[in-house]
């Protein structure tokens, strides 16, 4: 998260992707390691992005062999801001099982973030490193046109302009809205019983 998905979702969908709306549906499947639903929900779409599907590369690498893997990466600092930034100090089941028990505001555990955030890019290339054709290391900084992308996935570059999506604007307040304030409010009573239940069933590691 944080570093360029939704563009990258444009992009794939501007190539004729089907791109997968709702990813974040599959944390508990994969929680409870139920791959039925998993493989169900995945049969549907041709392509993937954001959480928690970065967290099951090498299962999905197994399960669909020949697939292709695109890691976007950014400055880990710059990356820290926005997270902690989009994050705030909500505490979600999704966060809590992406960056540990009790680690899911990111903006109250700064090092173990980046560092789980920088472990997870280290270990991706180390997976694939002997399969250079398989996976496209894309930094936004760097790749802000077609060419990279096109070039990986044997597409033509398309005749429109490359996307540029949900940059954060830190001097905006974050969920100003009333219907943003409300969902927030509504995630802030439902969101501690489902934590407090996933742990209770072992379902969020200590990363």
């Amino acid at each position: 998260m944080k570093t360029g998905t939704t563009t990258m979702n444009r992009a794939l969908s501007a190539l004729g992707y089907r791109v997968s709306p709702d990813s974040w549906k599959l944390l508990l499947p994969i929680m409870k390691g139920n791959w039925n639903a998993i493989e169900s929900h995945i049969d549907r779409f041709d392509a993937f992005e954001d959480n928690p599907i970065p967290q099951i590369y090498k299962e999905l690498d197994r399960l669909y062999p020949g697939s292709k893997f695109i890691l976007t990466i950014r400055d880990s600092q710059a990356w820290y801001k926005s997270v902690a930034f989009h994050i705030d100090d909500l505490r979600s089941p999704m966060h809590e099982w992406v960056y540990g028990r009790g680690k899911g505001i990111p903006a109250q555990n700064e090092a173990h973030t980046i560092r789980v955030f920088e472990n997870h890019i280290a270990e991706v290339k180390e997976y694939f490193k002997d399969r250079p054709d398989d996976l496209l290391v894309y930094n936004l900084k760097e790749h802000n046109d077609w060419s990279s992308l096109c070039d990986f996935l044997h597409r033509k570059t398309p005749h429109t302009a490359y996307p540029h999506a949900n940059k954060s604007d830190y001097k905006q307040a974050k969920y100003s809205g009333k219907k943003f304030k409300w969902r927030r409010v509504r995630k802030r009573l439902k969101y501690p019983f489902l934590i407090a239940y996933y742990n209770l069933r072992g379902w969020i590691p200590n990363r």
